[in-house]
C-alpha cells in the first residue's frame, strides 16, 4: 500500500468507527436534526454550518432523521481525519 492511500484507509476507518459507536438513543442529533429541519439554532453557539447540512442530509432517503444525522457526523469525522492524515503524513 503506498502512503497515498494510507489516509483514505484512516478516513474509511474513522467512520466505521463513528457510525458503530454512535448513540443508538436520545442525544444531541434529535436537537441538531430538529434544528435541521426548522433551519433554527440548535443551541446557544448555533452550528450554522452544521444545520445547515443536517437541512441537506434530511432530504437522503435513508432511515430516520436521528440516523441522517449520525451519519453527517460520520462523515464530517472521516473528512477531518482524511486531511489531517494529509497534512502529516504528505
Amino acid at each position: 500500500m503506498t502512503l497515498r492511500r494510507l489516509p483514505v484507509l484512516f478516513a474509511l476507518v474513522a467512520f466505521v468507527v463513528y457510525v458503530f459507536a454512535s448513540a443508538p438513543g436520545p442525544s444531541d442529533a434529535q436537537e441538531l436534526g430538529a434544528s435541521g429541519i426548522a433551519l433554527g439554532a440548535a443551541q446557544l453557539t448555533g452550528f450554522p454550518l452544521y444545520v445547515w447540512l443536517a437541512h441537506l442530509s434530511a432530504f437522503v432517503p435513508l432511515g430516520e432523521l436521528v440516523f441522517r444525522v449520525y451519519l453527517l457526523s460520520a462523515v464530517s469525522a472521516a473528512v477531518a481525519v482524511l486531511f489531517v492524515a494529509k497534512l502529516v503524513l504528505c
